[in-house]
């Protein structure tokens, strides 16, 4: 029952009260002094109650009724989110702002401004009343930004009317044909990023916890308005991890995995929960040693990102070459919180390189060395002798091959060379390096202790090569020149005796071995 119900009752019965005892009057005479004193002040109490109710009681109960309503607007208010969780955005705001201006009669029309670059642009509308619809621009010009600015800064609202001490400016700037108009800025971390303009047809300004109601409603939106932003910035950067063609890992600081994209699955061909919890070391293949990790920790702690090229084994078992790039995630204080890794598939551009590595130092017809490494591994054995090891250099040429290629085809010549240099190839010690030199020509560099050795070595390839079978063609058998480096000796002085001696061997029938130094005794 409210205070206004109880009051009047109360007036029915002082007046009925006082009706009797004027109609007794004649009894208060009889009464005592004291007792007459008491009933004057009973009655004149009862005759003042009217008065106490409507210049003491109402003024209490119109606070405790706007109390109450603020609580209960506020609440509605805080309502909207939770009860349109799953609402789209706008619904939201549109929800928000029906409350702030249903909660109030005068209210027609509720509108936001969010600051986009330089200019105010209308983010969205509530129109109570369709009768009255306020003309609010779409956008507020440059010039009208900044004159805003300046009023709404340090302000918590303005209101203005269509009359001359209003701002005429603000007038204009708003169309302002009739009732008032009521700003509210919208600030977040003391930055103004918008404001929420409410049209009433009141000229009243608006009561002190009314405006809490509308600032809260303003406040409410702002927030929202920022987390969504926020929320779409990060929806935009997820979409781009998952979308993106590169394998992104995010580990903790000791490298357990927290998330991984799609691309990372795909090459892995582990799936995310099979990774989530796991250390990277799952992927590890064994190829790279600890130094290599060591120096990828080291420059991740001196705050570095690290660049390299990883092999590592997918979850079948199978290798693959990972280009990535490691680096620190750090927190506001600066301190490291998770390590990012970016990596791309390179596994067909190694398998590439390779191939034109092979390329560039194999002979394609006969997969053994060619001639365009033969300055490096000669340096390489130059290094290699002392005072009891020599090197020596064998140059062998297949007999008759010119009748091969003419007799049984070049590609009979083919095979004969192929089968020629596997041959060597299996009978030689895995030190010693097989050239083909060219044509139907090859060497053989090899450290040896003395001549006897060596001649025995090349003896033994000779006869490997005369006992083979070669399918069609008869017998193929080669001639070897010798040669051994001595101190102050150049290669191509070397190469040149070695030829001088396979050309002898040849000239004394062919199919046998040959040493330079025999040639001198000629």
């Amino acid at each position: 029952m409210s205070f206004k119900t109880i009051f009047v009752k109360l007036i029915i019965i002082v007046a009925t009260i006082e009706f009797i005892l004027m109609t007794s009057f004649h009894f208060l005479v009889l009464l005592p002094p004291f007792i007459e004193l008491v009933v004057d002040v009973f009655l004149l109490a009862l005759l003042s109650t009217p008065f106490i109710y409507h210049f003491v009681l109402r003024p209490i109960e119109a606070v405790f009724i706007r109390q109450k309503k603020l609580e209960e607007s506020m609440l509605h208010l805080s309502n909207q989110f939770i009860d349109n969780i799953d609402h789209e955005f706008d619904k939201k705001l549109e929800s928000v702002l029906k409350v702030a201006s249903d909660a109030f009669n005068d209210i027609s029309v509720g509108a936001i401004y969010e600051l986009n670059n330089t200019l105010y642009r209308q983010y969205h509308r509530y129109i109570k009343n369709d009768k009255y619809p306020l003309l609010l621009p779409d956008t507020i010009t440059q010039e009208d930004t900044a004159y805003l600015n300046d009023k709404l800064q340090h302000k918590q609202s303005l209101f203005f009317c269509q009359n001359e001490d209003s701002d005429q400016h603000l007038i204009k700037m708003f169309n302002v044909k009739n009732g008032c108009i009521l700003i509210l800025p919208m600030f977040s971390r003391e930055i103004l990023e918008g404001f929420i303009c409410f049209q009433t047809f009141s000229t009243q300004e608006f009561h002190h916890d009314e405006l809490l109601i509308l600032m809260f409603a303003a406040q409410m939106i702002i927030n929202a308005m920022k987390r969504h932003a926020v929320d779409q910035q990060l929806k935009k950067y997820s979409n781009a991890l998952m979308q993106t063609g590169d394998a992104v890992c995010i580990t903790d600081k000791s490298g357990i995995i927290e998330y991984v994209n799609p691309a990372f699955e795909e090459l892995s061909k582990y799936k995310q929960n099979e990774l989530i919890g796991q250390k990277t070391s799952i992927m590890r293949s064994g190829f790279h040693d600890n130094t290599f990790y060591d120096g990828l920790w080291k420059t991740l702690e001196n705050g570095k990102q690290f660049h390299g090229d990883f092999v590592n084994k997918n979850k079948s078992g199978i290798l693959y070459h990972e280009e990535k790039t490691i680096s620190s995630i750090k927190n506001d204080e600066g301190e490291v919180t998770n390590y990012l890794s970016t990596g791309r598939d390179i596994t067909q551009r190694k398998a590439m390189e390779n191939a034109l590595r092979e390329l560039a130092t194999k002979d394609k017809l006969t997969n053994v060395f060619n001639r365009n490494q033969c300055d490096l591994f000669y340096e390489n054995l130059i290094e290699r002798i002392d005072k009891e090891h020599n090197l020596y250099l064998l140059l062998f040429d297949i007999d008759n091959f010119k009748h091969i290629n003419d007799t049984f085809g070049h590609h009979q010549g083919d095979s004969v060379l192929k089968k020629i240099a596997s041959l060597v190839q299996e009978a030689i010690r895995p030190e010693d390096i097989l050239i083909r030199w060219g044509g139907e020509e090859f060497i053989i560099m090899s450290i040896s202790e003395n001549d006897h050795s060596i001649q025995m070595f090349a003896e033994r390839i000779r006869i490997t090569v005369a006992s083979s079978t070669y399918g069609e063609i008869p017998q193929v058998t080669i001639s070897i020149g010798l040669s051994k480096h001595d101190t102050g000796m150049s290669k191509e002085m070397l190469f040149e005796q070695a030829d001088q001696a396979m050309y002898h061997a040849k000239k004394e029938g062919k199919n046998r071995v040959y040493h330079f130094r025999d040639t001198q005794t000629i």
